[in-house]
């Protein structure tokens, strides 16, 4: 198989590793402030030891001598700092705004650290500002978007958080913009859609979420934009289409659905197309045909259907043996001998058909336009997931030409002669509804009475409504979603499977059904500020990534665990800014959950008497372990929590209401494996708790507290008892 290397990643590379060489005038005479601005500087970043400090510290007149100092031609003032790759260490000292006509700053490749000096923003001559593979923390100074004359902003592959200012879209001499590699989190402003001169934009691995914003397709000048790697939703804009200068475009690894939007082919200077590892789905486009010059095109891992278009196969600038990538779909694979040998020409490894799917899931969310089917009798089928309780199935069909029949069935690809509901009239306009759709999975397939093109699938009434399912929790009303998907170290990856627990509330379980894994709520606070809140708590050290929807504004918010970290409780006040009332709620297996509570409850007490499960204690983990949970207001008032088995190791507590749940815990027998029990917390409240586990067996006792005021810090205790068995 061929390495997939990204167009970009050797510019990058050097760009990151070049030194300026500079040669100026020595013994130049800089004023005296300039001069101390400088030693300043070399003290704060440890210049005693950095790889070559040669001149710095001289006498007076000597500074523009000073390795990578540059000076003006006068030799009058400094201008430029050029120290990539030179050992710097420590944070950024403020007193770099004592050097007023500073145009370039590179200082990449180091160890520096501590946040941005907001000072640097009253820099007004600074046009280079360089700064990546440091240790830079805090937040992007809102100042940055004061320096009119910046053309050159890469502060990539550091810690700064908090999100991307919207003040950036002032920069409107700014060409190159990387802030890759950051842990930035949040939406992507429009503003930056103001950046007129902007060339290059990398905001890959940030931790984004959100839309992609129409505003982008305004940036006339954009050759290259990079947002992979984040938790972006929504749908691609096809403003993206009208950036006529654009010549590659990374979209992976993000949370995008629905179609591809054609206008993507109005982008003529495209060389490379990387879409991978999204949710995109119904028919691959054509149009990929129209940029003359495309090199490289992938569409793995989303939920492309129907036979690959004629127009792929005849794509002459694709790269043989790895420009063309459409493995993991579920992509027709009966297509025409010729396509099929010029596709696995293209393809990376040579094979696409292999590792298609039968089927594609469907989100009602994304109304699929477009669709086409050329051979006649051909079946694209998509699967949706629908639980207890759900309100009716409506999909219909309708624009483009030719002639298409609708077919639906649950628990199976439908067929001509075995479906539930059909309709079969002449051309594209088709219909069915089913009323009281029964809990499982249901198959929506589209057969080509004779070929047909440019039609529309939609599911109707479905949008707005939240289905529940086995992947799907919809709390608040039945109006927002909310699926979680994990990823473990060695690459092994899925979807969470939901449990609903009370209206507001549920959780969800990776590898086993026993083994809670996070639990969410989703709360109404419009009467308090306006906003839908979301919190959520884990019990895992995986990556997992939350996606919650509002089923009827389509807005989508996206929280990120990344793997190996303790799951960091969420307290997301801000949410969702559409208040309103909710639509009657969905009904909830809530009756299911309380049946698997009890046949725990009635095993733990058969197993080991010597826990008393009660109203305030849970009897875990065989029943060997009570977990009793005292809580503590700011206000002074305190109580236990109340107590709510889940499953046989896994349970959580409640405090003021029996609808909000505020702590899950679990103890499980990891004794085969480091020869402990383990304990992991998570919980939605920010209020004080004191969580005991007591081994009934020894007596061991453990406990936990949450300080008054924090958000709830997780708990991954693998070696609380070391008693085993």
């Amino acid at each position: 198989m061929v390495a997939r290397l990204h167009p970009q990643s050797v510019a990058r590379l050097l760009a990151a590793l070049s030194l300026l060489a500079l040669a100026v005038p020595a013994r130049a005479a800089v004023p005296g402030a300039e001069r101390s601005a400088l030693k300043a500087f070399y003290n704060a970043t440890g210049g005693a030891h950095w790889t070559t400090a040669t001149g710095w510290l001289g006498a007076a007149g000597s500074e523009c001598s000073w390795f990578g100092v540059q000076c003006d031609a006068a030799g009058a003032t400094v201008t430029g700092l050029a120290l990539d790759g030179n050992g710097l260490a420590g944070a950024l000292p403020a007193g770099l705004s004592g050097l007023p006509n500073l145009q370039i700053l590179r200082l990449g490749l180091n160890q520096l650290s501590g946040p941005i000096p907001r000072q640097l923003g009253g820099l007004a001559r600074l046009q280079d500002l360089e700064l990546p593979f440091n240790r830079i923390a805090g937040s992007l100074p809102v100042e940055l978007g004061g320096l009119a004359a910046l053309q050159i902003l890469d502060l990539g592959s550091n810690r700064l958080a908090g999100g991307l200012p919207p003040q950036l879209g002032g920069l409107r001499s700014l060409t190159y913009l990387d802030l890759s590699g950051n842990p930035l989190g949040g939406a992507i402003p429009a503003a930056l859609g103001g950046l007129a001169s902007l060339q290059t934009l990398y905001l890959d691995d940030d931790q984004l979420t959100g839309a992609i914003p129409a505003a982008l397709g305004g940036l006339a000048a954009l050759q290259q934009l990079s947002l992979s790697g984040n938790q972006l939703a929504g749908a691609i804009p096809p403003e993206l289409g009208n950036l006529s200068q654009l010549m590659f475009l990374d979209l992976e690894q993000n949370q995008l659905g629905g179609p591809v939007p054609p206008e993507l082919g109005n982008a003529t200077s495209l060389v490379g197309v990387l879409l991978s590892s999204n949710h995109l789905g119904g028919t691959i486009p054509g149009t990929f045909l129209n940029p003359p010059n495309l090199e490289t095109l992938w569409l793995d891992h989303n939920r492309f259907t129907g036979p690959v278009p004629f127009e792929l196969g005849a794509i002459p600038t694709l790269d043989d043996n790895g420009g063309l990538d459409l493995r993991f779909n579920a992509l027709a694979t009966d297509t025409e001998p010729g396509l099929l040998a010029d596709l696995d020409v293209k393809q990376v490894g040579g094979d696409w058909t292999s590792s298609q799917a039968a089927s594609a899931p469907f989100d009602p969310q994304f109304q699929l336009d477009g669709l086409a089917d050329r051979r006649p009798g051909g079946f694209m089928v998509w699967t949706l997931a629908v639980g207890a309780g759900a309100p009716p199935l409506i999909f219909s069909t309708d624009h483009g030409t030719g002639d298409v029949d609708l077919y639906v069935r649950l628990g199976a690809p439908p067929t001509t002669a075995q479906f539930d509901a059909a309709s079969a009239n002449a051309g594209s306009l088709e219909a069915v509804t089913i009323n009281s759709p029964r809990a499982g999975t249901w198959y929506v397939g589209l057969r080509a009475r004779s070929p047909y093109t440019g039609v529309t699938l939609q599911a109707g009434s479905l949008r707005g409504v939240c289905l529940p399912g086995d992947t799907s929790l919809c709390v608040n009303g039945g109006r927002f979603k909310v699926e979680a998907t994990w990823r473990t170290r060695d690459g092994r990856a899925g979807a969470g499977h939901a449990v609903a627990l009370t209206p507001d509330t549920g959780y969800v379980w990776f590898f086993d059904p026993a083994n809670v894994e996070a639990v969410v709520k989703v709360l109404d606070g419009c009467a308090v500020n306006g906003k839908v809140w979301v919190f959520a708590g884990g019990l895992t050290d995986v990556q997992v990534d939350l996606t919650v929807t509002d089923t009827r504004a389509g807005t989508v918010r996206t929280y990120h665990n990344p793997q190996g970290t303790a799951f960091q409780p969420i307290q997301d006040t801000s949410a969702f800014a559409t208040c309103g009332p909710p639509p009657a709620s969905a009904p909830e297996e809530v009756a299911t959950v309380a049946d698997r509570a009890a046949a725990d409850l009635e095993k733990i007490v058969q197993e080991a008497a010597t826990c008393a499960a009660g109203p305030t204690s849970l009897c875990l983990s065989g029943g060997r372990f009570r977990v009793d949970v005292i809580w503590k207001t700011p206000d002074g008032r305190t109580g236990a929590g109340q107590a709510v088995p889940l499953t046989a190791d896994t349970g959580y507590f409640w405090f003021f209401s029996s609808t909000n749940v505020e702590m899950v815990i679990k103890v499980l027998n990891a004794c085969g494996l480091n020869n402990r029990f383990w304990v992991y917390a998570g919980g939605l409240t920010n209020v004080q708790v004191n969580v005991t586990v007591t081994d009934t067996m020894t007596g061991a006792v453990k406990t936990y507290t949450n300080p008054q005021g924090a958000a709830f810090r997780p708990v991954q205790d693998t070696s609380a008892f070391p008693a085993c068995p």
